[in-house]
């Protein structure tokens, strides 16, 4: 009777096994599957620059529309999708040089005023999705032409990611700031990284715009 039970768990045991063998080849299967897809998504982006430079083109069209926001993707075959995306705000402050004396100066130099920005970058696919977000503020003076105190905040979103970024100012004339974003993400489960970037350029008047968004493997 000891001798059946222990023949009868043996084979739970070996079905239990087996079962688990074929769960991780099907897992590593799909997961290389994937993994394929992505990298002819990429190389796709890769051969074909136009396609994230016309979503950059649509955006900024929409911000100088006056719309306050405006998101552009485009599609693959396999559903997945890469997509670019601003935000802004009009802040009503304004950063007088002095609020208590009004000067011929003052007057004729006219105020500051403070700028929101926000642009992000992105791919969402099945087991892949990532996504690459600029924000920060700006002071402009129009009259001056200038623009000053440019902040930036990179924010790198992925569940299966390591991430890490690279950002900072370029001071292209008195009128015009770049802010240049570079993110890679690593993908833990597939050893595969991705980098992104993401340019925006604050100018004088007032407004902003995505100079350059790119996804590559």
């Amino acid at each position: 009777m000891k001798k059946n039970n222990v023949v009868f768990f043996t084979l739970i045991l070996i079905g239990v096994a087996i079962s688990f063998l074929n769960v991780s080849y099907a897992n590593a299967q799909e997961s290389e599957y994937l993994t394929i897809q992505s990298k002819k998504n990429l190389e796709t982006l890769n051969e074909n620059p136009n396609i994230l430079n016309e979503l950059v083109r649509n955006v900024n069209k929409d911000l100088s529309n006056g719309a306050s926001s405006s998101l552009e993707s485009y599609k693959f075959e396999d559903g997945s999708e890469v997509y670019v995306g601003v935000e802004e705000k009009q802040k009503d402050s304004s950063l007088n040089q002095s609020n208590q004396i009004i000067s011929f100066k003052a007057i004729n130099s006219g105020s500051y005023r403070t700028k929101d920005y926000q642009a992000y970058v992105g791919y969402k696919g099945p087991g892949f999705d990532f996504k690459h977000r600029v924000s920060g503020t700006f002071q402009y003076n129009k009259t001056k032409k200038v623009v000053r105190n440019v902040t930036f905040d990179p924010q790198l979103s992925g569940t299966f990611y390591s991430k890490s970024e690279k950002t900072y100012v370029e001071k292209h004339n008195a009128g015009t700031h770049l802010v240049n974003s570079t993110g890679h993400f690593t993908a833990l489960k597939v050893f595969a990284q991705y980098t992104t970037k993401i340019k925006v350029a604050c100018i004088y008047n007032g407004t902003f715009n995505v100079t350059e968004a790119r996804v590559v493997k």
